[in-house]
């Protein structure tokens, strides 16, 4: 943060358009508040406001593992096409995170940047099923 510091004009009552007040000087801010927009810099001084992710579209015939990601991975999400038709398993490495059930109603299922330490493999065990994977990279 850096302070805007001037010097008094001869009329003593200003500081280049900075009014004083006894013996203390009025300073502006420059600094960037927080989700200010930085425009010196082409990386920072945006608020994340959003979620932004990859997405995995697996449709009919995907009956084998399928890796998703094959480095570490954020699950932010799963979109169900239709009620599954039979089971749909989430697995890091080798190692069952989740399974969900057959019959797992069409949505979206949100699980909140959920950690696959190492990969993020799906498997659906019935060749109807159509799911979107939503992740993204750690």
């Amino acid at each position: 943060m850096s302070l805007i510091l001037g010097q008094k004009s001869d009329d003593s009552s200003t500081v280049r358009g900075i009014k004083e007040t006894g013996q203390a000087l009025h300073t502006s801010e420059q600094g960037l508040i927080a989700g200010e927009h930085n425009q010196e810099s082409a990386e920072n001084g945006w608020l994340a406001t959003r979620e932004e992710c990859n997405g995995t579209y697996l449709a009919d015939g995907t009956i084998t593992a399928q890796t998703v990601s094959s480095a570490p991975a954020h699950l932010m999400g799963i979109i169900i096409q239709q009620a599954l038709a039979g089971t749909l398993t989430l697995t890091d490495s080798a190692t069952n995170k989740l399974v969900l059930p057959a019959a797992t109603p069409a949505g979206f299922i949100d699980f909140k940047a959920m950690r696959f330490e190492t990969n993020l493999i799906v498997t659906l065990a019935n060749a109807a099923d159509d799911i979107l994977v939503l992740w993204r990279p750690i």
